[in-house]
């Protein structure tokens, strides 16, 4: 009978594993996000969902309508952040009005799951140079947290990673001088240049 049973359902079976490998849910593109704000003036609630590019750019994600209930345009917003895509880092690299944060991108994208996006993006010649700029601080946060002294001692960081970075970093040393490091601030710079052998004086 379990045999039979089993025979039975086996379309369904294939079906779900079919639907897991290829389930939208699964596409971080094909997800939906959450927006929610709050009227600043008679406390209206409201909430939407909006696609993975309209919440990944700051031009995207803006809910500019005004209050349904008293027509007031101040609002407390909060959405869902949604992970960095190769095409979210694509569209973005390409096209010099679209941002992800109005500033500070770079330590938005230092996150550890992102350095080898990061990285083949930084050696595309083809992403403005203003882009790649970006990229490169956005490594070398990655690296100082994974150097810094406090953060060794609270086990936030991994040697593992370090070494990998600095590997990156040393075959890509002409980008310090190629790129504009403005974003590379002053404290980043005295952890990780040494550790790149690189000067601090630019």
């Amino acid at each position: 009978m379990d045999l039979l049973i089993f025979l039975l359902n086996l379309p369904e079976l294939y079906e779900s594993l079919f639907n897991r490998i290829t389930n939208t849910d699964m596409n971080s593109n094909n997800k939906k996000y959450k927006q929610e704000r709050k009227c600043s003036n008679c406390g209206f609630l409201e909430q939407r969902q909006v696609s993975h590019t309209e919440a990944s750019f700051e031009i995207t994600r803006r809910w500019e309508d005004p209050c349904p209930q008293c027509g007031s345009n101040s609002f407390g917003m909060i959405s869902d952040s949604p992970v960095l895509t190769e095409e979210s880092l694509s569209i973005w690299a390409n096209d010099e009005k679209m941002y992800f944060l109005g500033q500070d991108e770079h330590l938005m994208l230092a996150e550890e799951e992102n350095i080898d996006l990061l990285v083949s993006f930084l050696d595309n010649q083809s992403v403005p140079a203003s882009k790649r700029s970006i990229l490169l601080a956005a490594l070398c946060i990655i690296l100082f947290d994974n150097l810094l002294e406090e953060n060794i001692q609270d086990g936030y960081a991994s040697e593992e990673i370090s070494e990998y970075l600095v590997s990156i970093l040393k075959k890509r040393l002409k980008y310090f001088s190629e790129l504009d490091t403005i974003d590379i601030s002053g404290y980043v710079r005295k952890v990780v240049y040494p550790v790149l052998g690189l000067k601090q004086s630019k």
